[in-house]
């Protein structure tokens, strides 16, 4: 701007130069070298990951060879059998971590948290995995004050995370080198280390090995292998923990170290010691259905539930002949695949669920549709669980005993909310205050059924909690509050007949807070829940 004498402006002078054009071919140029970056990335990733799902087929096309023609009781068949076991559990571990890292990034990783010695978690981790370097003939040191180290924290998810850690050490140091775990306390935090004098970390990686795919060193033999998701998991579930994770280094050659820090919480109440719970007993034969239109998998989960349940199993491969055997067959539990030739998994359980057949058969999707998604509409049309493939064997049949359980548990027709699954649960703990009441003059009868109760009540609350978080239930934290208070209720009733013994007056309160509580929520809440349930079944239809 130019101006006068008198500083009044008189006229603008300048020149404009257009550089839009300029501007634009920047930007192309600049996307196609991200989009030529990211395809690279992405071949990488895929060769890797080719690489690491046909290794284990290797051994496990020989171990199988070997059971074919080995007697079944040799050390030939034992070591295939081993072989087999391993390397199903490697294939199993690289496809969690392909969808927990992809759980972690949308925000749809659940944690389950609660009390947990960090300490001793890390030390059973430490003694699990033993094995594994003894193998790699590594040696593997554990250290810890023996006071505890409490975290408010999801047990499995940390589990995870020293697993991985350690995996990770043991595959970055050489034979004949030495890993060393700590676990301590600096200034309120609880910090888990991981030291190895292993090849160490170029200074370029240290800043970003906590991202997805990025790897160390690569190698032909692929033997420091994996698909760079294990210090991703790590930092995803750290930091789900409201902790961090770091690495340090001095250089390749020099080893390195990993820490990972959560908050620490107050050590809980003193509890009153109790039994593990026992498994679900496995005794009673119920009647299977499964729906499965892979004959092998069809088969192998029949002879599973035949040989290791001694449960009855019928099969049926597509959807259309799944609803006709439930209708003929009224089984106990259906396992159904949801990716069926014809009608799908979906609609079986819609079918099912919409026209009251089979309406006390517990429903269960079985399928490789695992994420987040997939699990909210199963559990929208009607299933009442989701369980990831491969399923644990353990909890199968679980799963599949106490369904039976279940079904001979009664409710009241003026407490049923029509949803079978609630009903089931509910009838439970009626039948567990019932129990309660008619042992109240034996106290080692009194304290199962407490325990059993307890087992009930808390393994119903959570159940409810989880499917409505999973199908963005609106009313669900009046739902929680309803169980906190009660939990509150019952554990104070519960600490008096510890305290006091099981006298009729104690144990009469505790039966009767049950009773009343019970029906008043079931009118309250889980009727609401129930015909929201309903009408997400229909509106799926």
């Amino acid at each position: 701007m130019l101006k006068d004498a008198s500083g009044r402006p008189v006229r603008l002078s300048g020149i404009n130069f257009d550089i839009t054009e300029r501007k634009r071919v920047e930007d192309l140029r600049a996307s196609e070298a991200a989009l030529r970056e990211a395809d690279q990335r992405k071949n990488e990733f895929l060769g890797v990951l080719s690489h690491e799902l046909r290794n284990p087929l290797a051994p496990i096309r020989s171990a199988i060879a070997v059971l074919g023609h080995a007697d079944s009781a040799s050390v030939q068949a034992r070591r295939a059998r081993d072989i087999l076991a391993r390397q199903v559990e490697h294939l199993t571990r690289l496809v969690e971590d392909l969808l927990e890292v992809r759980r972690i990034e949308t925000g749809k990783l659940r944690l389950r948290t609660g009390m947990v010695d960090l300490a001793e978690l890390v030390r059973e981790t430490v003694e699990d995995i033993r094995p594994f370097f003894v193998q790699r003939s590594l040696n593997l040191t554990f250290d810890a004050p023996p006071a505890r180290i409490w975290v408010n924290g999801d047990r499995t998810r940390l589990v995870q995370v020293a697993s991985n850690l350690l995996h990770n050490a043991s595959k970055f140091t050489e034979r004949g080198g030495n890993v060393v775990v700590t676990v301590e306390t600096h200034g309120g935090e609880a910090q888990l280390q991981v030291r190895d004098d292993g090849i160490g970390i170029a200074p370029e990686l240290v800043g970003v090995l906590f991202k997805a795919f990025v790897q160390g060193e690569k190698t032909l033999d692929r033997s420091r292998g994996g698909l760079g998701l294990g210090l991703s998991l790590v930092r995803g579930i750290a930091e789900l923990h409201g902790g961090s994770v770091a690495a340090r280094s001095e250089g390749v050659g020099k080893g390195s170290e990993f820490i990972v820090r959560l908050p620490t919480t107050e050590a809980p109440a003193p509890a009153t010691a109790e039994a593990e719970p026992p498994s679900a007993s496995r005794t009673s034969r119920r009647r299977v259905l499964v729906v499965e239109d892979n004959q092998d998998a069809a088969e192998a989960l029949r002879d599973l539930l035949e040989v290791l349940g001694g449960h009855e199993v019928n099969v049926a491969y597509d959807g259309e002949s799944g609803v006709d055997a439930i209708q003929r067959y009224t089984p106990d539990i259906v396992l159904c695949d949801l990716g069926l030739p014809g009608i799908d998994g979906y609609e079986v359980a819609r079918r099912v669920r919409a026209d009251g057949v089979s309406a006390r058969a517990r429903l269960v999707a079985l399928s490789g549709y695992a994420s987040a998604d997939d699990i909210e509409r199963a559990l929208r049309a009607g299933f009442d669980y989701h369980v990831a493939k491969p399923p644990d064997a353990r909890r199968l049949l679980d799963l599949v005993a106490d369904a039976g359980a279940a079904t001979a548990a009664t409710l009241p027709t003026m407490l049923a909310t029509g949803y079978g699954e609630l009903d089931f649960r509910h009838g439970s703990i009626l039948a567990d205050v019932a129990l309660l009441r008619s042992a109240s003059t034996d106290r080692g009868a009194l304290l199962e059924s407490l325990r059993s109760l307890e087992r009930h009540a808390v393994a119903d609350f959570d159940y409810e909690e989880e499917v409505m978080e999973n199908m963005k239930y609106a009313h669900l934290d009046a739902h929680r509050q309803h169980h906190h208070d009660f939990l509150g209720i019952f554990g104070r009733l519960q600490e008096k007949v510890h305290r006091e013994g099981p006298t009729p007056e104690n144990v009469h309160a505790l039966a009767y807070a049950v009773e009343t509580w019970l029906p008043s929520h079931i009118a309250d809440e889980d009727r609401r829940f129930a015909e929201f349930v309903r009408g997400q079944i229909k509106g799926a239809a």
